[in-house]
């Protein structure tokens, strides 16, 4: 079927969001601010959302994970899904992967890196195609290159999928912790430089750095301030 640009509408548009940053940067905050979430807590941090109305299920092991994203899934009632975090998630997935291969335990073949890219790419394509606002967080690593010395921040996962997850999504973000007058503050990142390449905002119009970035504040940009 073929579409046009023009006819995209922002009012009714559902955010695909990566957000990335270390632990305590408000990666759970901030997706606590989407609509109606359902959120999959992977790595039991739902203290941080208490006092709020929000719906959650703690997960430990990725068959459990799967059975309830089916159901989730196709619940009119959830606007948004969370997934929180991916990187908990990817551990959980090689974990099942080497339970069926009898190899807990052991070092992971390449073969059990490539199952594991193929299902957790599956998964995102399944998620990211739902007419949902979607946010995935995800821990950050910092490496350095050995010849230039270079450091580059890149979410936390397994295989090369670590490169390649913004791909996934229409924005992707970095969250960290700053100071204003004194007082810690919430950051939202989507300058794209060196260190983090990963980082990138298609719609294109958002700053290049939010203080206590939330979904309405979001919203409220692209509506033009309405």
């Amino acid at each position: 079927m073929i579409m046009n640009t023009k006819d995209i509408n922002l009012e009714h548009f559902k955010l695909k969001v990566l957000a990335v940053g270390p632990s305590g940067s408000g990666k759970t905050h901030f997706a606590g601010t989407f609509p109606k979430p359902f959120f999959f807590d992977c790595d039991a941090g739902m203290l941080t959302l208490r006092g709020k109305h929000i719906e959650y299920d703690t997960f430990l092991e990725y068959e459990a994970f799967k059975k309830a994203a089916d159901i989730v899934s196709e619940d009119p009632g959830y606007e948004t899904i969370v997934v929180d975090s991916l990187t908990r998630l990817s551990d959980m997935l090689l974990e099942r992967i080497q339970g069926l291969n009898h190899s807990s335990g052991k070092t992971p073949t390449i073969p059990e890196y490539g199952m594991f890219f193929i299902n957790m790419k599956r998964l995102l394509e399944e998620f990211l195609q739902l007419d949902k606002n979607m946010v995935f967080t995800a821990h950050e690593e910092l490496m350095v290159d050995g010849i230039t010395g270079a450091v580059e921040a890149v979410p936390l996962m397994m295989t090369k999928l670590r490169f390649r997850l913004a791909n996934y999504f229409d924005e992707a973000y970095r969250l960290s912790v700053g100071r204003k007058k004194g007082a810690p503050v919430y950051l939202l990142s989507t300058v794209n430089e060196r260190k983090y390449s990963y980082v990138k905002s298609r719609l294109g119009i958002l700053p290049g750095e939010m203080e206590d970035p939330s979904y309405l504040a979001i919203k409220n940009i692209l509506l033009g301030g309405r």
